[in-house]
């Protein structure tokens, strides 16, 4: 047997807004499968108990059935346990129920059965009884279970007594007996629908009732009967009930003693009063459901079932609201009770109100309650929740990587299903496509947005109605996901090519991020990445993931290993002179270090300019570059080696001799006299510049041969400008040939004024005679003076280019002449 309890619920709705109409609740359930229909529905309980029910009997059902509780807890329903393959399943024909007391019509084989099953204790067997007859209609009270069959000619409505002193309500099924039997009546009904026993609460006077729904002729009778059973009276006057498919108790209103009862239709349910005709229709015209099936009642909240359908409905006839509830945080929600026929009704509001429509309102719960007026009293009484939504300008950031629009907000907010969302949003800032252009979302989710942008962003709802809600602008600000850089605290590589350097991350933070690099690398849960081998150089990489967001940062960890084990280049340069210091440049090698060691030992200081070792003032001597490889911090020695190198310096440049004689006056021996140069280094491997305060001249030696007799200085240099200077470079002829300068007057031949030293301090100098060619003799010298002094007056000069000769390049000799001495070319 399928049972449904409902307990009175209280309506409670929290749409934005919404017309509520025939839609309170709706359950469906299908304990027995698709045939399992249901058969009736009942009220539990007093009209006054707090805890009415509604129970809804399934149509097939077995002896063994017991109650059980669907997973939600909102209803019990009778079931037969899965494991009984024994017992047949029968058809329930009738069924009533009080105060937890369920009587059950029904046939086995044929044979009418009724069955007793006290709901309020668990697992209770029923007891059952056979009878002689059928059952048409049922009704229990708080003493008799009145069941009512046809016979031949009329009805009979007999009572059953289902309490005793030992076993309490519901305990037996016994008929009543009276001194002349049997106790049963026989009523002028054609065809009983439904038997309604008042019960013992809605009694007055010791005087209780029955009504039987009489279904053919459309009427609802009533009789009175004493607790004893002693009397059985038809009292006058019926209600005609019209083509109604049946008729449940409503309400009994003790102070006028008057019984209220609900008829249910085709289209709807009206609402009667027994010593009236007059009934009121709690129909809505516009409500298409077909209500000629089971039902039942608590006040105006009605449960009923579709003819042969497997489902429960409950509802409020004829009642509609419309709720408007609040945006949020604001005051513009509305509650509007919507009435075919508002003057049947009575609504009165929890603060005094009788308006059927209340605006202005704010979030929180409204109470009312409302009654028909032609019965004195408050029939239903129901909560309102305005709930406004969830705000809906809440978001949740996912914040976007570096140069990429991978950024998303997002109004993460419950979204209300009778609502429309229409999200916007602009980007003033943006480049491109997105300036100034307003984007709408219907989710609240915007996507592949950049970061260090700042967005507006403001929404709109529209509810079924039309009713809007409005929310101003908001500004969010965008970031760029911040990848923290790693702090990293490293040990080298002991040697070249070893696999043993590590790096520590020293704010590791595997929670936040995740760490990828190479797959050979280990890693300890603090942080530590060991077994690093660098033989390229290249570093170690680390691609640092944000869990969340999935931005990467690629880092490349330098690890510092030792150098590749070779010989460095070193670039010695001698001393230029004799006497001189050289340099030493040796290009670095990161990692390698270096020690220059010089004659006696000494360790020679370097300057380190453009990755370049230079050591400077390096005399000529003996030296050697010691050159080694350590690790920084292990100080492991990798590998070690010695250069050895001399620095040589050139010879001292020197004339070969000082003191130049010519033998005798012959022309060959006057033609003869050279200064010869040696050592230092000669300008392409001959050359040396002979200067002095007289001529300017190089060549691999100096032609004195006219130059007059007597003491010169003389500065000798080489092509690396090493010079060294002779003060006593002395030009010797014989007597006989010697040229002397007296008193500024050349005179030829022996000089007796002992002024035959020549300084180079002296105002008057001596020159030589010009015009004397080589092989002429001394008789001819005279002449000579003559016509160059001649020729100088004529030309004032002679040109500075050298004559070419057969001999080495002529010197520039001095000459006397006009009183002055003369730099002129020999030629």
């Amino acid at each position: 047997m399928l049972i449904f309890i409902f307990s009175n619920i209280v309506n409670s709705q929290s749409s934005q807004e919404q017309t509520i109409y025939n839609q309170d609740i709706k359950r469906e359930f299908k304990p027995f499968g698709e045939n399992g229909t249901i058969f009736t529905i009942l009220q539990d309980n007093g009209q006054d108990d707090p805890n009415k029910k509604v129970l809804a009997i399934g149509t097939k059902q077995k002896p063994t059935s017991r109650i059980s509780f669907n997973s939600e807890g909102l209803f019990d329903y009778f079931a037969p346990p899965e494991k009984d393959n024994v017992n047949p399943s029968f058809d329930v024909l009738n069924a009533a129920v009080y105060e937890g007391c369920l009587v059950i019509f029904y046939k086995i084989q044929g044979k009418p059965m009724i069955s007793l099953y006290n709901t309020r204790k668990k697992n209770s067997d029923p007891i059952t009884y056979q009878l002689s007859h059928n059952i048409d209609a049922l009704s229990v009270d708080d003493t008799f279970v009145w069941a009512a069959y046809k016979t031949k000619n009329s009805t009979t409505i007999r009572p059953y007594v289902h309490s005793s002193s030992i076993g309490g309500k519901c305990s037996k099924f016994q008929m009543k007996d009276s001194s002349s039997g049997v106790v049963s009546y026989n009523v002028p009904v054609a065809s009983p629908q439904t038997v309604i026993s008042q019960h013992l609460t809605t009694s007055l006077k010791g005087v209780r009732h029955i009504y039987i729904f009489d279904k053919d002729n459309h009427v609802l009778l009533k009789y009175d009967y004493d607790p004893s059973l002693g009397t059985f009276t038809p009292v006058p006057g019926i209600i005609n009930i019209g083509s109604a498919c049946d008729v449940k108790f409503f309400y009994f209103d003790p102070k006028k003693d008057i019984s209220y009862f609900m008829a249910s239709y085709d289209d709807g349910y009206n609402i009667y009063a027994e010593k009236s005709e007059k009934s009121i229709k709690i129909s809505n015209k516009k409500d298409t459901n077909n209500y000629c099936g089971p039902f039942a009642s608590i006040d105006l909240d009605t449960y009923y079932s579709k003819p042969g359908d497997t489902s429960l409905y409950r509802y409020t006839p004829a009642f509609g609201i419309n709720v408007t509830t609040p945006c949020f945080n604001q005051t513009n929600g509305k509650i509007e009770i919507l009435l075919p026929n508002p003057n049947d009704y009575k609504v009165k509001w929890n603060d005094g109100s009788t308006a059927l429509v209340r605006d202005k309102l704010k979030e929180g719960n409204y109470t009312f309650s409302f009654s028909l007026k032609d019965i004195d009293r408050e029939i239903n009484r129901k909560i309102f929740s305005l709930k406004a939504p969830d705000n809906p300008m809440l978001y949740a950031i996912n914040q976007s990587c570096v140069g990429t629009a991978n950024g998303i907000i997002n109004f993460n907010s419950t979204k209300h299903d009778d609502l429309s969302y229409s999200y916007f949003y602009m980007c003033p800032n943006c480049t491109g496509s997105k300036v100034n252009k307003t984007t709408t979302s219907s989710t609240g989710k915007f996507s592949h947005l950049f970061g260090d942008f700042t967005y507006i962003f403001w929404l709109e709802t529209v509810d079924s109605h039309g009713h809007k809600c409005v929310y101003d602008k908001t500004e969010i600000t965008l970031e760029n996901v911040v990848i923290d850089e790693p702090k990293i605290e490293y040990t080298n590589n002991t040697c070249y090519n070893s696999s043993d350097a590590q790096i520590s991350i020293l704010n590791y933070n595997p929670k936040k991020y995740l760490y990828k690099f190479a797959s050979t690398q280990n890693i300890t849960n603090t942080g530590i990445i060991y077994q690093i081998p660098t033989r390229d150089g290249s570093g170690f990489n680390i691609d640092i993931i944000d869990r969340i967001s999935r931005c990467s940062s690629h880092v490349n960890v330098p690890i510092k290993s030792p150098p590749e084990p070779k010989y460095p280049v070193i670039f010695p340069v001698r001393p230029k002179c004799h006497g001189g210091t050289g340099t030493l440049d040796i290009k670095e090698i990161p990692g390698m270090k270096y020690i220059v060691t010089g004659p006696g030992g000494k360790t020679i200081m370097p300057l380190f300019v453009n990755k370049t070792f230079k050591y400077k003032n390096l005399h000529a001597g003996k030296y050697h570059v010691d050159f080694s490889i350590e690790n920084d911090k292990s100080k492991v020695l990798c590998s070690a080696g010695r250069i050895n190198f001399t620095l040589t310096e050139p010879k001292p440049v020197k004339l070969l001799e000082t003191y130049i004689q010519a033998e005798d006056c012959s022309a060959r021996s006057l033609a003869d006299m050279i200064v010869y140069a040696r050592g230092g280094t000669p300008l392409n491997g001959t050359t040396y510049f002979f200067d002095n305060k007289y001529s300017k001249n190089d060549g691999p030696f100096l032609n004195v041969s006219f130059w007059v007799d007597g003491i010169y200085k003389l500065n000798v240099s080489d092509a690396n400008h090493c010079t060294v200077q002779y003060n006593n470079v002395t030009i010797k002829r014989p007597s006989k040939c010697q040229v002397h300068n007296i008193n500024g007057i050349p005179h030829l031949g022996v000089n007796n004024q002992n002024n035959a030293h020549h300084s180079d301090t002296k105002k008057s100098k001596l020159g030589l005679i010009l015009g004397l060619c080589l092989g002429i003799g001394i008789p001819f010298l005279i002449i000579g003076t003559a016509l160059a002094v001649i020729l100088i007056k004529k030309y004032a000069h002679f040109s500075s280019t050298p004559t070419p000769r057969n001999q080495p390049r002529p010197n520039t000799v001095p000459v006397f002449m006009g009183g002055k001495i003369h730099n002129i070319d020999n030629f």
